[in-house]
């Protein structure tokens, strides 16, 4: 029996993937095209379930490491990382890849415990791609880290005070009091209140 051409089941099943499951339309679209072939609506549907579809350009698991426990192929790569960064001398120069990687397979004392990874699960590229993927290349520790500006959790949680004396303007009508503990002459001041949340600004 011939088969529908391809393009035919292509445009039907771009058709069929703006509707629904069980939307009514669907069986009039594959009742149309066994109409036009005359084929059935079941040898339609079998030629469009065996239709390929498009494939995959990367991993299905892209962005996570292939080895079954993630966590712990992200603590190898941790320490890893870790090692190299200890070696670290004032000039700039550490310890390889892959004599970190093999340091780390024999074992090494992090955090107060001996720690190691399995021998051959860890490559040098492999551990540089992931490194530079979690941000753990010494480009990225040596980075300063971004200005974070603080704010309050809720309006009128904190507030912020300034008080600026303006050099160009004197209180003539008034002068220091002694008693007081004041000395030379008052100045014109201006109070500034900022809300850490809001960023309402009040001055007088």
């Amino acid at each position: 029996m011939p088969t529908i051409p391809g393009e035919v089941l292509e445009e039907l099943r771009s058709n069929l993937a703006h509707l629904r499951l069980r939307d009514p339309e669907r069986r009039t679209w594959v009742a149309r095209t066994a109409f036009l072939f005359q084929r059935s609506e079941k040898t339609v549907s079998r030629q469009l379930a065996q239709l390929p579809g498009p494939k995959r350009c990367t991993r299905k698991d892209q962005g996570h490491a292939r080895y079954p426990v993630e966590r712990e192929f992200r603590r190898w790569i941790e320490m890893v990382a870790a090692i190299k960064l200890a070696t670290l001398n004032r000039k700039g120069r550490h310890l390889s890849t892959a004599k970190a990687i093999a340091l780390a397979e024999d074992g090494v004392d992090l955090e107060g415990r001996f720690e190691h990874i399995p021998k051959g699960v860890l490559t040098r590229s492999r551990c540089d791609r992931w490194m530079g993927t979690l941000g753990m290349t010494l480009r990225h520790r040596s980075r300063p880290e971004p200005c974070v500006r603080f704010e309050a959790p809720e309006s009128t949680a904190c507030w912020q005070c300034d008080v600026s004396i303006s050099d160009a303007h004197d209180v003539a009508e008034q002068r220091a009091l002694p008693e007081a503990g004041q000395s030379g002459d008052p100045h014109l001041a201006l109070f500034s209140v900022v809300d850490e949340h809001s960023r309402v600004n009040d001055q007088a």
